[in-house]
């Protein structure tokens, strides 16, 4: 870590600017790769039988109006690459982004997209509705909707809610 005292060369002059504020895009891309292989050690629950890196595309997760809802953002993913199922009480949502429209041979400078397979697990109330689960895919997002039985109980109210 940089210390808090000045110094000054021996000409009188301040001493040369410090390499993290000539270059800070160099060292966001040092921050991001670091943060991206923490991402990789910490959550490695979701990836144990893929092989390769895991994308775990956003979601949000609801109840609203006797409806457990859960919706995944999947932009460029197309709707035959995506699977979804449930098993022992598990809803689980997997598929694969591809990279498409890259020349072959061509020299990267910056590569962001990816072709890597995804999957997202969210447990479900116990009592569903499992025969009426019904889904949607529009403009990259998936909606899948999960009807409650008559007798679960809704969250309380005091649930998390989005920060504004």
């Amino acid at each position: 870590m940089a210390s808090n005292t000045s110094q000054s060369s021996s000409n009188g002059t301040s001493p040369p600017m410090n390499p993290i504020m000539r270059e800070p895009p160099d060292l966001f891309e040092r921050v991001e790769r670091q943060l991206e292989a923490m991402r990789r050690l910490l959550m490695p629950a979701n990836r144990a039988d893929l092989d390769g890196p895991e994308w775990a595309p956003a979601m949000d997760v609801f109840e609203q109006d006797g409806v457990f809802a859960v919706q995944v953002e999947l932009p460029g993913v197309g709707k035959r690459d995506v699977t979804v199922s449930l098993n022992d009480g598990l809803l689980s949502i997997t598929g694969h982004v591809e990279k498409e429209g890259v020349a072959k041979g061509a020299r990267f400078r910056r590569c962001e997209r990816f072709s890597v397979p995804f999957r997202r697990i969210i447990a479900l109330p116990q009592a569903v509705d499992a025969d009426r689960i019904t889904t949607r895919f529009e403009n990259g997002v998936l909606e899948v909707l999960v009807p409650l039985n008559a007798q679960e109980k809704s969250m309380p109210e005091d649930s998390l809610e989005p920060q504004q």
